[in-house]
């Protein structure tokens, strides 16, 4: 499969996954997250997350290079913004 492999593309879906995987979201919850290149190569992640009622929507966004740790920065922005209460009342 690797003549499949979009490495660019892998790299923007890594960053957006590990926002979801590191709020411990899935389809159930209100969760954007959504990564794309900017000039010079770097990434830039912007991510949502919202009530169930769409009262509120908390926001974050980030620059860097490692998808990963792209991600992590900015899932701990939500968190740190109220993020899980959130992802809990949607759940009830």
């Amino acid at each position: 499969l690797e003549p499949l492999h979009h490495h660019t593309t892998a790299r923007r879906v890594l960053a957006e996954r590990t926002v979801v995987r590191q709020l411990e979201g899935g389809c159930d919850v209100p969760i954007a997250s959504y990564a794309e290149y900017q000039d010079g190569g770097g990434l830039f992640l912007r991510a949502r997350v919202g009530s169930s009622n769409s009262s509120i929507v908390l926001q974050a966004e980030a620059c860097g290079a490692d998808p990963e740790q792209l991600g992590q920065e900015v899932a701990e922005d939500l968190l740190s913004q109220g993020a899980l209460e959130l992802i809990r009342a949607a759940r009830k």
